[in-house]
């Protein structure tokens, strides 16, 4: 098989696995090629789970792709709070303005923990500090070292 097969037999089976992190590991090894082929996958997934596992595997990556990206803007409009947690963290962790009127428009959602989130992620990117998404008291003192990134600080 080749790595677009298997990439997407990984992604299509977590709706079916209990273990979705287990399955994410293992996407995790085809790196930013996998990025298209989950973008492509995302919206048929139907668990919250296996949605999630896209968007956070995609963190790492949000800098420099924009497919990326885009995955977390899908990520912004999903209907699991747990989803849209990992989408604004990408959103803050890209630092890319173009995320801010979604983060915006979910300020004013009922859900608090979105609410927060989003409002984390819009002061991490105008702030030009993704560690304020868990930062969220500005303390300077919890940073948030995302593996795999290449962005030390």
């Amino acid at each position: 098989m080749n790595d677009t097969a298997d990439i997407a037999k990984l992604i299509g089976s977590m709706d079916a696995n209990k273990d979705v992190e287990t399955i994410r590991e293992q996407l995790v090894v085809y790196d930013e090629r996998a990025l298209p082929i989950m973008l492509e996958c995302l919206s048929g997934l139907k668990t919250w789970q296996a949605r999630q596992a896209v968007i956070y595997t995609a963190i790492k990556f949000a800098r420099k792709s924009n497919v990326a990206r885009k995955l977390g803007f899908i990520g912004l409009h999903d209907k699991s709070k747990r989803v849209r947690h990992y989408a604004c963290a990408l959103s803050a962790f890209s630092l890319d303005p173009a995320f801010l009127p979604r983060l915006k428009a979910l300020v004013s959602e009922s859900d608090t923990d979105t609410v927060d989130d989003a409002q984390a992620a819009i002061n991490a990117i105008e702030q030009k500090r993704h560690h304020l998404f868990l930062d969220r008291r500005n303390t300077g003192q919890v940073f948030w070292h995302v593996g795999g990134s290449g962005i030390d600080s």
